[in-house]
């Protein structure tokens, strides 16, 4: 077998700058792709944790979340505190000819209780509703930083598309040159030079296909972020691959933000049983009437009637109550139904984003480690037999067309296990 020094040291002058750019696309390639622990990619995760701070921030979604979480907050205060106070105020003026004590005044005050326990009970129910409001915050942001980071690899994958193209124009350029070359020394073919113009004309209009999708996902971001839709993003040529966390499906099940809110959900449910067994007891009312009667106004200060009152208010009705308790009941067989179909849920895509992570990494180690290093050999061989008119020219654009086909199937294999860590972290709950 021709070795590699042997081929570049046959090749012509005109084979030199071809095979010079195929060994610098080599190199471009395997430092985009393995990932290094460079001052660059420290860079790019600093940008992209950056950005997601951004967001949760100014994102007009968490905001209204944040909102909605503060005022939930306030209904203990409301739910927990004792009806308002009944005061009436009396004043009759009769005739004196009619009625001799001329005047009546008459206050009355009466202050209701609930049944002892019921406004603990009422604060409990509210303060845990308030902490699932502040769990689906959490899971609104976790949602917001999955599409962020999703969208964060899916730009830069098409940017590193628009490369690859520019690096295989480039390659085309140089054949092109070769064909020229050997057309001149009446070697050559004509359709051959019409084939790699046609085969330039499709780079450059998927190369322009690749900006227009990076413009979009762009103003997509920039949304996110809550900013013009113009806001220049700064890319990065070598993106890290995101480390595989520690997956425990158990745990997963309580640290999930949607399982935790579930969770605190169904305590509610459980305390509004509580409050409906309550709203059956009967209630309590407690007064005072202080009256004065005083013909002629003499002395209108002074009370000379006082009566202390006690109401009890008894809940004789007692269908309302017991079908108030029932639905409690009911909304808590409902949450923990829900939690029960959202664990099967979470183990199912939790299972299918470690499949797809699996499949994405062994996609990346047979184009990076075999088919890419194998192809460009292949390639470089065939070159070389071309310029010396022992091969021929559909050998060569299949086998550029292999290596474009295989670089562009590595860089998307690498935003789909960067893309399948991202869903992994979101299921189980880990942070940025």
């Amino acid at each position: 077998m021709i070795s590699t020094h042997e081929m570049i040291n046959a090749k012509s002058s005109v084979l030199k700058p071809i095979l010079s750019r195929i060994l610098f696309a080599i190199l471009l390639l395997t430092v985009w792709i393995i990932p290094q622990h460079s001052g660059a990619q420290s860079a790019e995760q600093q940008a992209l944790h950056n950005y997601i701070q951004m967001a949760l921030e100014n994102n007009r979604g968490i905001q209204a979340r944040s909102a909605e979480s503060e005022g939930a907050l306030l209904e203990a205060d409301q739910v927990g505190s004792l009806p308002d106070l009944d005061l009436q105020f009396e004043y009759m003026a009769y005739d004196r000819n009619s009625m001799p004590d001329g005047t009546t005044f008459r206050l009355e005050a009466m202050q209701m209780f609930p049944w002892f326990g019921s406004l603990s009970t009422n604060r409990k129910a509210a303060n845990q509703q308030a902490s699932a409001v502040q769990l689906e915050q959490t899971l609104s942001e976790s949602e917001l930083v999955r599409e962020i980071k999703e969208l964060w690899y899916m730009m830069h994958e098409m940017d590193h598309h628009t490369g690859i193209f520019r690096e295989n124009l480039e390659l085309l350029t140089s054949i092109e040159q070769q064909i020229l070359a050997r057309l001149e020394g009446g070697s050559g073919s004509q359709v051959e030079s019409l084939r790699i113009q046609i085969e330039k004309e499709e780079l450059q209009n998927r190369i322009v296909k690749r900006d227009e999708e990076v413009v979009t996902m762009k103003v997509r971001f920039n949304k996110l972020l809550n900013r013009r839709a113009d806001f220049p993003i700064g890319l990065f040529p070598n993106i890290a691959d995101r480390p595989l966390p520690n997956v425990i499906a158990d745990s997963a099940k309580t640290s999930n933000p949607a399982i935790q809110s579930l969770d605190m959900t169904a305590r509610a449910s459980q305390t509004a049983i509580e409050q409906a067994r309550n709203s059956g007891k009967p209630s309590f009312g407690l007064g005072f009437i202080a009256g004065h009667q005083n013909p002629g106004f003499v002395n209108p200060d002074a009370f000379n009637s006082f009566e202390v009152m006690l109401r009890v208010q008894l809940p004789i009705y007692r269908n309302k109550y017991r079908a108030q308790e029932q639905q409690a009941r009911h909304q808590y067989r409902a949450v923990q139904e829900q939690r029960s179909e959202m664990e099967n849920r979470l183990e199912a895509d939790l299972a299918d984003a470690i499949r797809q992570f699996q499949n994405a990494e062994r996609d990346m180690n047979l184009y990076l480690e075999q088919l890419i290093p194998t192809t460009k050999q292949a390639l470089e061989v065939s070159l070389s037999n071309y310029g010396s008119g022992s091969a021929g020219f559909e050998e060569v654009i299949q086998l550029q067309r292999q290596i474009l086909g295989y670089e562009l199937e590595a860089a998307e294999a690498q935003t789909r296990r960067n893309v399948a860590i991202v869903n992994i972290e979101y299921l189980i709950g880990a942070t940025q």
